[in-house]
């Protein structure tokens, strides 16, 4: 049979050449398979990967988040005056009153410290926390050194025994006297299970947090990424492993020493490389069986349908891929394999883009207010800035800051205060002209960019801004300015001939601080600063 089958394939030229044709395009299928994987494949790779920085930069934005507002509460009482009379001059009915286990409960803090100028230890509580509160309290007491070396203010995590626990400092310096540093004061808070669940809980990402296994770079057992952007409590390198339907991500947490402490494990199923080798897969199947079948077909395909369709396709996600505009979308025309295809990978960019879009909208807003954030100022102070170039335009930029505001929160309650700043944020954004840009700065600070606008335009604004917020008789028994709530503003104005970011900014809190220094509830533009 074998010998009759070798005898007609040599005497039959229509034989040999359906063969070559099977040949020749079962070669153009294996290559046009080749083409997929080469040309689709990487881009998956590099959407994976930059969804993976994604996961990193969300938890680990999250606990930032944690540490701001350890850090927030930290400076909120540094700059209480009683607090710095209490280290100065030992007020102990001030300890009595306000250093207690209920206070430190209330602001959820599990110990505090606070040292005179010299370093004496001047007061310590914590929470009453079964066994583990004067625990802390006695590994703080020892550490004033150590975090002065760090410098007058930070953050950072601390190993004590088994458990982590957040820490942060502040240089004590009363708002009436800025200069005067009478001693520093630190906060501590278990960063226990419990912030861990609520990470994840945030982040809807799955978390494994366990202890640091310290080890060498060169004696690491997995390959690692180099992550821009993360915390300096963090290694910046994230160890990845690649396991079966999953990317395993390790993030290492340092000490102040710069020493591991806890490796937190971010779990991903990895729907993107599955459902692309899905679809690799399935195409080839697909193109082999047809260049089996239909020789001169699958030749015809390979080359009109196919391999056309798919180099438009490399070229389009190759253009998403350097303008990261993942909303775009692929151009692929057809309803077969690859148009279902780019449907697929056109859902998985929807994804991403919403994703982008959501954390950018969440990045650049300020929870309570709604207004744009600090972030939000840098992104869109570099866009005017290039017009004001262009134009040859001044710009100014108003800090706001509320008068005597912890005063209002101690007295009425945190639940009045959050109430008061988004009424004030609500006058802002009703006062501001449409190409201006009212933002929250954080805490009780407030900033407004004022576009194509002079140091006469920008006192203007100001002082339309404070009469609208006392304007809205907003009572404030312990104001020492006014029956009402009232705010400070400072004002900057600078030519497109000058520009300089970072002097725009220090101008304008240096024009704040004038404010208060002159009784509060007024106006004061930088020009006018001694």
């Amino acid at each position: 049979m074998i010998k009759r089958s070798t005898a007609y394939l040599a005497s039959s030229l229509g034989a040999q050449l359906v063969l070559a044709l099977l040949v020749a395009f079962v070669g153009m299928g294996l290559a046009g398979l080749w083409i997929v994987r080469t040309s689709v494949e990487p881009v998956f790779k590099e959407l994976e990967q930059r969804s993976a920085y994604e996961s990193v930069h969300r938890v680990m934005s999250a606990v930032q988040t944690e540490f701001n507002s350890l850090q927030l509460l930290t400076v909120d009482w540094a700059q209480w005056d009683d607090l710095a009379n209490f280290v100065e001059f030992g007020d102990r009915r001030f300890a009595k009153s306000n250093l207690t286990p209920a206070a430190l409960r209330k602001v959820n803090l599990t110990a505090m410290v606070a040292w005179d100028s010299q370093g004496r230890l001047v007061a310590q509580q914590n929470n009453e926390e079964p066994g583990r509160g004067q625990a802390v309290m006695d590994r703080l007491s020892g550490l004033y050194q150590s975090i002065r070396a760090v410098g007058e203010r930070g953050c950072g995590f601390l190993k004590m025994q088994n458990n982590v626990i957040e820490l942060c400092w502040e240089t004590i310096s009363p708002t009436e006297r800025l200069d005067h540093k009478p001693g520093t004061l630190a906060f501590a808070r278990f960063a226990g299970n419990t912030l861990w669940q609520r990470i994840a809980s945030e982040t809807q990402e799955s978390i494994e947090v366990k202890p640091a296994v310290f080890r060498l770079a060169d004696q690491s057992d997995k390959p690692r990424w180099f992550v821009s952007g993360l915390p300096l409590y963090t290694q910046q390198d994230v160890a990845y492993e690649f396991k079966p339907g999953e990317l395993e991500l390790t993030i290492t947490l340092v000490d102040m020493r710069r020493i591991p402490l806890l490796d937190v494990q971010i779990h991903r199923q990895r729907d993107l490389a599955q459902e692309a080798l899905y679809m690799m897969t399935r195409i080839f199947w697909q193109m082999l069986l047809g260049a089996v079948m239909v020789a001169l077909f699958i030749w015809l395909l390979v080359r009109w349908r196919f391999v056309a369709r798919i180099s438009r396709m490399r070229k389009q996600l190759g253009r998403i891929q350097l303008g990261k505009d993942w909303g775009r979308g692929l151009q692929v025309d057809g309803t077969d394999e690859l148009g279902r295809l780019s449907d697929h990978i056109n859902t998985l960019l929807g994804i991403i883009h919403s994703q982008v879009r959501d954390l950018t909208s969440q990045s650049q807003t300020d929870a309570l207010t709604a207004l744009p954030n600090r972030r939000a100022l840098d992104v869109y102070l570099k866009q005017e800035v290039e017009l004001m170039r262009h134009e040859g335009s001044s710009m100014s930029l108003l800090m706001l800051d509320v008068d005597f505001f912890k005063q209002y929160n101690d007295f009425y309650g945190h639940p009045s205060g959050d109430e008061v700043l988004q009424r004030i944020g609500r006058v802002l954004a009703e006062q501001c002209r449409t190409r201006d840009l009212a933002v929250r700065m954080g805490g009780e600070e407030f900033a407004v960019l004022l576009p194509d606008t002079d140091a006469v335009g920008a006192m203007r604004v100001a002082r339309s801004l404070c009469h609208a917020v006392e304007h809205l008789q907003v009572p404030h028994h312990f104001s020492a300015v006014s029956d009402w709530v009232t705010c400070s503003v400072g004002a900057t104005t600078m030519q497109a001939l000058y520009w300089n970011e970072a002097e725009f900014l220090r101008e304008a809190d240096q024009a704040l601080y004038a404010a208060k220094a002159k009784g509060r509830n007024r106006c004061v533009h930088f020009k006018d600063v001694g």
